[in-house]
């Protein structure tokens, strides 16, 4: 969910946008995905997955852990959850038995765990994912999946990651860092196609993992490639822990990893890079809204060194409201609503040296604008 407090009048605030299949996949991947806050909602995410080692050795048992979370509202009992490794030698292998959760409700979570013990070294695709007899509000964050290296990786394949700017600072909430590589064995450049596996995993200062899988079994499934000159493209919008203070800068890091099998080897290899990242400016505390058949009106108080905001409706920007009389509480009129068309909306708080945004109000969702009475 969004940090702040948010008010609807008929729904409830504290609705959740989901970037696409971001919360599976870890990354950015097409527009937001607004969920009505009056349904159940399950999910898992890359950071969610916990190994007790990170890089174990050839043969040694471990422990893998998943926190299935829940927004929303109400519950859902006998949720199916697996747990499965994927490695270039055999396609997906459930680890364990299928774990059941028997009540889940809205605003909790459950945490799960197997062990795991590792056959071969070089780099694992672990996948946490709910059974496809499971339906929700949302099922585009039903399964994530985090990479774990067993042993040294051989570094027989060399990798080159460009990213456009080079120590820029990247606002984690609506800005999408765009990473361009490319994966090379000596003088060849690799295609999906010749490689096993390719994970981008971005880790932060503050402890928080996310990884995005590229290539899997010879398949690109996140990204794009181009073949005219063999560049993989991956956006990833960096995700922001509940510690990160406002404003303040900490270092990330992204690291891709690519293997792949030649005459019964395994080849890999690893590249990374350090980017600075800040959680930009607070959001406001809450977000009220008052609707007439002719217009919306929006308010919400001024947050400490926060004198400009972006105004939303249905994840479009329709203003930016800027404070020049030291007031206390800002006010925005959307005139440009139709009678008994519903809407969502949502505030954003921007610096205004950087002109960047900060992070997401709680939105308004799902207002229906009145019909104009009959006198």
């Amino acid at each position: 969910g969004f940090g702040g407090g948010g008010a609807g009048i008929s729904i409830p605030a504290g609705g959740k946008i989901f970037t696409g299949t971001g919360e599976s996949s870890g990354g950015y991947s097409g527009d937001p995905v607004v969920v009505d806050p009056n349904l159940f909602d399950a999910y898992v995410h890359s950071r969610d997955i916990v190994f007790s080692n990170d890089n174990p050795q050839l043969g040694e048992e471990i422990s893998i852990g998943a926190i299935i979370r829940a927004d929303g509202f109400g519950y859902k009992e006998d949720i199916p959850v697996g747990f499965h490794e994927i490695y270039p030698t055999f396609s997906d292998t459930q680890i364990g038995y299928p774990h059941y959760i028997p009540q889940l409700y809205a605003g909790t979570t459950k945490y799960l765990s197997t062990s795991w013990t590792n056959f071969a070294e070089g780099v694992y695709i672990i996948e946490v994912r709910f059974d496809n007899t499971y339906t929700d509000a949302n099922n585009t964050n039903n399964e994530a999946s985090r990479a774990i290296i067993v042993g040294e990786l051989n570094q027989l394949l060399d990798i080159i990651i460009n990213l456009p700017v080079e120590g820029m600072t990247y606002h984690c909430i609506r800005d999408i860092i765009t990473i361009k590589f490319e994966v090379w064995q000596g003088f060849t450049m690799l295609a999906p196609s010749d490689l096993e596996t390719l994970v981008l995993k971005f880790s932060d200062s503050l402890s928080l993992v996310s990884d995005i899988v590229v290539v899997k079994n010879g398949e690109l499934v996140n990204g794009s490639f181009d073949p005219s000159n063999y560049v993989y493209t991956v956006a990833i919008q960096a995700p922001v822990p509940s510690t990160a203070p406002s404003g303040e800068l900490y270092p990330g890091i992204i690291t891709a990893i690519a293997q792949r099998i030649e005459n019964d080897s395994l080849l890999n290899g690893s590249d990374s890079v350090g980017i600075n990242l800040t959680a930009g400016k607070a959001p406001p505390s809450s977000l009220d809204l008052f609707a007439t058949s002719y217009a919306v009106q929006l308010t919400w108080p001024e947050e400490t060194g926060v004198s400009t905001y972006n105004v939303y409706r249905d994840d479009a920007g329709i203003a930016t409201v800027t404070d020049t009389q030291l007031q206390s509480i800002f006010t925005f009129i959307d005139y440009d609503v139709i009678m008994e068309q519903s809407y969502d909306f949502f505030c954003i708080s921007v610096d205004s040296i950087t002109g960047k945004e900060g992070i997401v109000s709680s939105p308004v969702i799902n207002k229906t604008v009145p019909k104009r009475r009959r006198r």
